[in-house]
């Protein structure tokens, strides 16, 4: 019989605690010290506290939001050169030049179309522009290695459509300040 009034008020009690679960009712009361008490269990002194619905907000849609890259167009087909690489000087010589004049001849196949240039670069910066294959004159260039490389680009944009094997070659140049002494 004991059981039995064990179990009776067992689930009487969890009943109540599932309908005030479900009504959402909180109460707020002090206790003995002062302190505010919010419970889900009313006490003798305890005021039941209306609770708002929590508030909630509609996802958006994600439509559109999470696209993929597009594609980049199918690039025009270029010229194709097959061939662009510097002849001479060839990678790591020395030319000797005491004025400084450096030449530079390289191969280009199929020749250069109308609407490109051929332009030269040393150490990475541009120091002459043509139309023609064939060789470009640098004068003046400082005794020491430097770095070639001849670039194709499009004359309206400027844009690199194809660059060329870097050769390293050292300019040799007599130097006043080195002078023999007698």
């Amino acid at each position: 019989m004991g059981r039995l009034l064990l179990l009776l008020t067992l689930l009487l009690a969890a009943a109540s605690g599932l309908q005030a679960q479900a009504e959402n009712t909180v109460f707020k009361s002090k206790d003995a010290n002062g302190n505010t008490v919010f419970s889900d269990q009313a006490s003798d002194t305890a005021e039941e506290i209306e609770v708002a619905p929590p508030q909630t907000f509609k996802a958006q849609p994600t439509d559109g939001l999470f696209k993929s890259a597009p594609t980049p167009a199918e690039a025009k087909p270029g010229p194709a050169y097959t061939v662009l690489r510097i002849v001479n000087p060839t990678h790591d010589t020395a030319v000797r030049s005491n004025a400084g004049n450096l030449m530079v001849q390289f191969e280009v196949d199929p020749p250069i179309q109308a609407n490109h240039s051929l332009q030269l670069m040393i150490d990475g910066s541009v120091v002459a522009k043509q139309k023609s294959t064939g060789s470009i004159s640098v004068p003046n260039v400082d005794r020491g290695t430097h770095q070639i490389q001849a670039q194709i680009v499009e004359d309206e944009s400027g844009k690199v459509l194809q660059s060329s094997n870097t050769v390293s070659t050292t300019v040799l140049r007599v130097s006043l300040l080195h002078r023999a002494t007698k």
